[in-house]
C-alpha cells in the first residue's frame, strides 16, 4: 500500500477531491505539537497543532485503510487505537488523560470495525464469532472493511468459502487495498504448498533465525523445551499482529508455568523497527528474525500475517493458521489457530 502525503496544517481547510479531511481536537495537547497518521512504515499525513486542534487533509489509496495517530514523542510514545479511515470529511476527539482512545466520526468503517472488535471480545464460542464474520461479510458487500475482515479470518475457512464470500463482494469492494489485497492471496494460496490439502505435513521443517542477540537459532532447539510452543509470524509494521499482542501476553502468562511457550518470528526487514517494536511490546518470550532462511517465503509459502503454527518438542504440528491435510484429519472438530480462538485452544490443549 502506498499512501501520498499532502500538506496537513490547521491552515488547509480545502478537501482534495477525492480525499479526505480529518479534523481533531485532543484535550490538553500542547500548540505546535506534531502529529503523525501511520501505517506500516507508510505515513499518510503529518499535522501541527494550533492549541488542541489539528487538521489532516489527503488521499487514502484503495478508498479506507486502518491508521495510528502518534504524537511528539515527548508527550507519548504510543500510538492510538487503529483508527479506519476513509476518503470523506471526518472528525477526531479525545484528550490526553484517556490516551490511547479516540473517537471518530464520519467513517462507516471504523463502526463497523468496532462493531466486529465486540464480537471478538464476547463470549461467543469460537464457532459463533466466526458465523458472525460470515454473516457480516455477506450482508454487507459494499462495505470497504468487509474485505480486511474476510483477509483476517481466511485462514479459518476452505479456499471454496473464501472464493465464494469474495466473488459475493461488490466491485467498489473488491477495487478497495484490501481488496485487491485478498484477490491476490486466493491466487497466491494456489501455488502455495502450505495450503495445498494434498500434501501431508506432520513435522515441521526446522529452520534458523536470528534472535535479539544476534545469535543463529534453531527452532527445533527451542521447541525442544517446552510442551507446546507457538510460532507467531509478525511484523513491526503490521496492525492486526501488533493488536494480538495482549492476547499472546495472557496465553503465556496462565500457560507457561504449564509448559507453553511463544516463538515471534519477523519478517521485518528494518532490524531498528523491529528491535523497537519489541522492547515497546514488552514480551517475554524468544524473538527472532526470519532474515536466514525466508521461512515464511520458501518453506511456508506465508500470504499473510499474523500467521500461527503450534507445535509440540517434538516439532508435530498440533495446530495452524493455515489448512493442510494433517492438521485438518488429526483436528476434524477443531478450526485453524488464529488469534480469535487462540486463548481457547491453548487452553484445551493444556487440560488434556
Amino acid at each position: 500500500m502506498s499512501a501520498i502525503l499532502l500538506c496537513c496544517t490547521p491552515v488547509c481547510i480545502a478537501q482534495q477531491p477525492g480525499g479526505f479531511t480529518l479534523k481533531g481536537r485532543i484535550v490538553d495537547l500542547p500548540t505546535n505539537s506534531k502529529l503523525y497518521l501511520v501505517q506500516d512504515t507508510d505515513t499518510l499525513a503529518i499535522a501541527t497543532s494550533q492549541g488542541e486542534s489539528f487538521l489532516f487533509i489527503g488521499h487514502i489509496d484503495g478508498q479506507a485503510n486502518y491508521y495510528f495517530l502518534k504524537l511528539d514523542t515527548s508527550i507519548t510514545n504510543k500510538g492510538s487505537e487503529a483508527l479506519w479511515l476513509t476518503n470523506k470529511n471526518m472528525e477526531l476527539t479525545g484528550t490526553l488523560k484517556t490516551w490511547p482512545k479516540l473517537e471518530l466520526s464520519g467513517s462507516a468503517e471504523h463502526l463497523e470495525y468496532k462493531k466486529m472488535m465486540k464480537i471478538s471480545d464476547s463470549s461467543l464460542t469460537k464457532e459463533e464469532k466466526l458465523l458472525e464474520y460470515k454473516k457480516f461479510v455477506l450482508h454487507n458487500p459494499n462495505s470497504l472493511y468487509a474485505p480486511h475482515l474476510l483477509t483476517r479470518i481466511s485462514g479459518l475457512l476452505s479456499s471454496e468459502e473464501i472464493s465464494i464470500l469474495y466473488s459475493g463482494l461488490t466491485e467498489k469492494a473488491k477495487a478497495s487495498h484490501y481488496g485487491e489485497l485478498l484477490h491476490n492471496n486466493i491466487k497466491g494460496s494456489k501455488s502455495s504448498n502450505w495450503n495445498d490439502t494434498s500434501n501431508d505435513i506432520t513435522y515441521i521443517q526446522d529452520f534458523t533465525i536470528t534472535d535479539t542477540n544476534g545469535s543463529k537459532r534453531s527452532i527445533l532447539d527451542i521447541a525442544k523445551n517446552s510442551q507446546y510452543t507457538l510460532i507467531d509470524f509478525w511484523a513491526s509494521w503490521c496492525a492486526p499482529c501488533r493488536s494480538a499482542i495482549p492476547l499472546l501476553k495472557k496465553a503465556y502468562e496462565d500457560f507457561h508455568p504449564k509448559g507453553f511457550n511463544i516463538l515471534g518470528i519477523s519478517i521485518d526487514k528494518n532490524k531498528e523497527k523491529w528491535q523497537e517494536a519489541v522492547k515497546i511490546d514488552s514480551t517475554k518470550w524468544v524473538h527472532g528474525l526470519d532474515n536466514v532462511q525466508e521461512a515464511n517465503k520458501y518453506i511456508f509459502g506465508l500470504s499473510a500475517i499474523p500467521a500461527y503454527i503450534l507445535v509440540d518438542k517434538n516439532g508435530k504440528i498440533i495446530r495452524s493458521t493455515y489448512i493442510s491435510k494433517t492438521v485438518t484429519q488429526t483436528n476434524q472438530n477443531n478450526l485453524p489457530i488464529t488469534d480469535l480462538n487462540l486463548y481457547q485452544t491453548i487452553a484445551e490443549l493444556i487440560q488434556q
